[in-house]
């Protein structure tokens, strides 16, 4: 049985991460100090064994729920980009669905009700929240934080995001 890389509260923070990407509260929730968390989590993340046992279980979870980061921006997308025309037809009877031809385009309905005098209602999922999270996956926010410390110096935080890549043409 090979030794494990990580002490104690190393593995649990290496799990909790992978609960939902936050470092500090990842640190919290291994038993770190809630005062020092937003220093420890990121510290943690960059650590030479913390960091490739976090790939590993990310990579882990993937296989398990067969999931991926490609999947997940392919249905962002899908939600993004869906147009209402596509699914229905819009007429003096009212809105008629269309036949779901392309597999899975019934997932982009959020909601469908219909009344009392048979007006049906039918609502796609947010293309703004959609996009939102597209945006953000593509690095075109910037996330500011600001911290005061004890001294009441104010300092504000960018979270860095890498350059797009641009096409070579060359």
């Amino acid at each position: 049985m090979t030794k494990d890389p990580l002490n104690t509260k190393q593995r649990i923070f290496v799990n909790e991460y992978i609960v939902d990407f936050n470092a500090t509260q990842a640190a919290i929730r291994a038993g770190y100090a809630e005062k020092t968390a937003h220093v420890t989590g990121p510290r943690l993340l960059a650590n030479v064994r913390v960091a490739p046992e976090i790939d590993k279980a990310i990579a882990k979870r993937e296989n398990r729920v067969t999931v991926t980061q490609d999947d997940v921006i392919r249905e962002l997308a899908m939600i993004a980009f869906a147009d209402m025309d596509d699914y229905v037809i819009w007429g003096p009877r009212g809105i008629i669905l269309k036949s779901e031809e392309e597999r899975g385009t019934g997932r982009l309905v959020s909601k469908v009700s219909q009344t009392a005098t048979g007006q049906m209602h039918l609502e796609l999922h947010s293309k703004t929240k959609a996009l939102e999270m597209l945006g953000k996956h593509l690095g075109m926010y910037t996330d500011r934080h600001e911290v005061v410390s004890e001294a009441g110096i104010t300092i504000n935080l960018v979270e860095a995001k890498p350059p797009a890549k641009e096409e070579d043409n060359g």
